[in-house]
């Protein structure tokens, strides 16, 4: 697992609505946290998937989260 940390000002629930439109399972560092974190961030799971795959999955995250 890997911990993606987003811009400050970037909403980590909302990263993940974003992600999950585009097929891509992550969880929230915020909703890991007793208290909100001063940064928002991924938390981003890869056991079990290829490596072209990976690269895949991490293209199409950074495409949706463009949006954010």
């Amino acid at each position: 697992e890997l911990v993606g940390w987003l811009p400050r000002d970037k909403d980590d629930q909302r990263a993940v609505a974003l992600a999950e439109a585009a097929g891509i399972t992550v969880v929230a560092i915020s909703r890991l946290c007793l208290e909100p974190p001063a940064r928002g961030g991924l938390l981003l799971g890869f056991a079990g998937i290829d490596e072209d795959t990976i690269q895949r999955g991490a293209k199409t995250l950074a495409d949706a989260l463009e949006r954010l």
